[in-house]
């Protein structure tokens, strides 16, 4: 089972590159994404667009440049489960990242809740994330 958000698009090999993981034998994989801007242009991982101030951004890049969850010149978003997490920033691997066997999603519910957190993100910060496989 896969998810795709309505921001999102997926490359060509994203699906066929994860099932084959799973038919190595895991339950749960997912990717990396690439950060590409609505107007085409790549994200260069030298803030966080959906930081709410300078200070948060400040803060929230230090740790992902030290966890190598974004590199700089880099579009690419290195997403990752950690046992420390970093779900403090609010990032996490994006949903449209993962495919998952079908079982396991029927075992672990989603959130329907909706957050004022979950609002979207002013239009000049607007992202597309492309996943990559």
């Amino acid at each position: 089972m896969s998810f795709l958000d309505d921001d999102n698009g997926l490359k060509p090999n994203h699906i066929s590159s994860l099932v084959d993981l799973i038919e190595f034998g895991f339950d749960l994989v997912h990717s990396q994404r690439t950060i590409v801007f609505p107007n085409g242009d790549l994200f260069e991982g030298n803030f966080l667009p959906w930081a709410r101030d300078e200070e948060s951004n400040a803060r929230a890049m230090e740790y992902f440049w030290e966890k190598g969850i974004y590199v700089k010149g880099s579009p690419i978003m290195f997403d990752r489960i950690s046992e420390e997490g970093y779900a403090k920033f609010g990032i996490c691997v994006d949903t449209s990242e993962w495919l998952a066997k079908t079982e396991i999603c029927r075992k672990v519910p989603f959130r329907t809740e909706i957050y004022k957190e979950d609002e979207a993100v002013p239009g000049h910060l607007a992202l597309n994330a492309f996943s990559l496989a």
